[in-house]
């Protein structure tokens, strides 16, 4: 009797085990999920500023680098820079794992958000244009970009008077398949969807679920042409 009641325990155990396993298949390939868009560091800082407050009871205390932050954003000298980016990544609390933390300039692989100008993110991802184009490709990199969920173009009106190959090229390089492996999130816990791959084509399925969030003062033909 007690051994039928070992084994029924097992099999209930063995069965929970595969269904948990099943079910947490929760993750994506990389960490990056949203990617906000802005022409100067003036709006970036407004962004962030935001985000922050609103995912930290409304105040800055306890932010890493808050000083580092403003220095770089927030002074007059900076405003029309359009040369910046930043992660911010939500972890968790030491004491209080139910509640996040959001820290600032996280390495991309370990961010949750990505705010940069076209400009500064191509400088990553690779000139396509440039005339060391075939010696930066080596070093480039857009697996970081695989997973993006949602793009937001804030004052998207001031890259129509940018040079736009920036802003197309960086497009281009959005939920890419990645490249290499050794960024990847657990593959037993990545959903089936970021398996599969668009026939024919370097995108992931997940490009088309992505939501793109635009905010202009007017309509422009050449962003429309490039979010087309």
């Amino acid at each position: 009797m007690k051994e039928r009641i070992e084994s029924s325990e097992l099999v209930r155990s063995t069965e929970s085990a595969i269904y948990q396993s099943q079910s947490r298949q929760d993750q994506a390939l990389v960490r990056p999920k949203v990617l906000i868009l802005v022409p100067f560091k003036q709006m970036a800082y407004q962004v962030i500023e935001q985000i922050i407050l609103l995912t930290n009871d409304g105040k800055w205390k306890g932010i890493n680098k808050k000083k580092k932050f403003r220095e770089e954003y927030g002074t007059e000298e900076e405003a029309f820079n359009d040369f910046f980016r930043i992660g911010i990544a939500f972890n968790a609390r030491k004491h209080d794992a139910g509640r996040l933390t959001p820290r600032l300039y996280e390495q991309f692989y370990q961010s949750d958000i990505i705010v940069a100008s076209p400009l500064a993110l191509r400088m990553v991802t690779g000139l396509k244009s440039d005339d060391k184009a075939n010696i930066l490709e080596k070093s480039a990199d857009t697996d970081f970009l695989a997973n993006v969920e949602f793009l937001v173009l804030d004052q998207a009106e001031a890259f129509v008077f940018q040079n736009m190959d920036h802003l197309d090229e960086l497009l281009e390089a959005l939920n890419k398949k990645p490249k290499k492996l050794t960024q990847i999130n657990d593959i037993t816990r990545l959903k089936e969807i970021y398996s599969h791959s668009l026939p024919k084509q370097q995108q992931s399925y997940c490009s088309l679920f992505r939501q793109t969030i635009v905010i202009s003062k007017f309509r422009n033909l050449d962003l429309d042409a490039s979010l087309a």
